[in-house]
């Protein structure tokens, strides 16, 4: 049957999309969310294979120091000491790779490669009992059975925050399997659709392939970033991340944690949603741009604070929410369902609150 490029692009992803994700968005693959990394992190028995890196004394005052932080996230503990000295003092009872001069930046990186490589196992991409988000949004990508030439002209960027490699290996994947391409010919197209890390990642599936053990886990650390709390987010990522921004006219925030040095390194704190993307609050969309979150067991407080930060300083949002657009209940939804529910890859215009 013959399908015409009319018909193939209602169905595509034919509008400006971008999704900014957090680590929620990873957790239904194996990875745990942020506060349970921030756990796992802070407890020294879960970095004994470092063992032979580093000191005990020097594992356990990180997670002291870590979790006497109460900062959210790994990142922003980092960002803030992680220049300074772990130990003090250098009373070395065993010879390591670092002497007893190991920062925190280098122990957190080693620390968060050694924890997230564990999680990568190929077949919780593919085999997922509860929310499989990412199903969801390729077949939405694939719908009416695009040819393999048109796929690429899907519109489509990511923004990760999450350290992990799960959406790169689901693609190439799906890709693999679905246009029975070869493993060169998947990683083409794969790439077609910008991802970036703007805090690094595991490392290049071509130099480390999904699921296998680092030989080396500081190769996978030094792909991690840490960008000092008092600089500017000037470097290349995050320049890259606000261009996608500017690009967009559909932005999604899945899994996500609003962090405040987050959004201001993004260019979105302080900087007034009504200002950034247009100043028509009251209508159904704001200026040519809409965008949305996912409250998945976030609380009216939550999503209320989330709102406001992302519009400005309104003190009540009045007019975003569509009389037609029941946001009842959507702190049930998890990012599967929400996504459906807003139907953000739809042509339909709509608000996405």
């Amino acid at each position: 049957m013959f399908i015409s490029d009319f018909s193939i692009y209602r169905f595509m992803i034919n509008t400006k999309t971008l999704l900014i994700v957090g680590a929620g968005a990873s957790h239904p693959y194996g990875y745990p969310t942020g506060i349970k990394l921030k756990g796992e992190l802070c407890d020294p028995k879960n970095l004994t294979d470092l063992k032979s890196l580093v000191l005990d004394d020097e594992l356990t005052e990180f997670c002291r120091a870590f979790k006497g932080s109460q900062k959210y996230s790994i990142d922003a503990f980092l960002a803030q000491r992680g220049k300074d000295q772990v130990l003090k003092t250098n009373n070395l009872k065993k010879e390591t790779t670092f002497n007893g001069s190991i920062t925190y930046e280098k122990l957190g990186k080693l620390a968060i490669a050694s924890q997230l490589t564990k999680c990568e196992k190929l077949n919780n991409l593919l085999v997922v009992k509860d929310d499989h988000w990412m199903e969801y949004l390729w077949n939405r990508m694939t719908a009416n059975e695009i040819p393999k030439s048109k796929f690429v002209d899907n519109q489509l960027k990511i923004i990760s925050f999450n350290y992990d490699r799960a959406l790169e290996q689901y693609f190439q994947t799906v890709i693999e399997n679905h246009f029975g391409v070869s493993n060169e010919e998947a990683i083409t197209l794969r790439k077609s659709i910008e991802i970036i890390h703007v805090y690094g990642y595991l490392q290049d599936l071509e130099e480390r392939p999904y699921g296998e053990p680092p030989i080396d886990i500081s190769k996978v650390a030094n792909c991690i970033k840490v960008i000092p709390e008092t600089r500017n987010a000037d470097d290349q990522e995050f320049e890259k991340a606000r261009q996608m921004i500017d690009w967009a006219t559909r932005i999604c925030f899945i899994g996500f944690g609003f962090d405040p040095l987050n959004l201001t390194r993004l260019g979105v704190n302080g900087l007034p949603m009504s200002k950034f993307f247009g100043a028509n609050l009251d209508g159904k969309r704001i200026g040519n741009s809409q965008y949305g979150f996912s409250r998945y067991g976030k609380t009216e407080t939550d999503i209320n604070n989330v709102k406001r930060l992302l519009i400005g300083n309104y003190e009540t949002p009045t007019g975003v929410i569509g009389e037609s657009f029941s946001t009842k209940g959507l702190s049930k939804l998890k990012t599967m369902k929400y996504l459906e529910h807003i139907d953000l890859f739809g042509d339909a215009r709509r608000i996405l609150f």
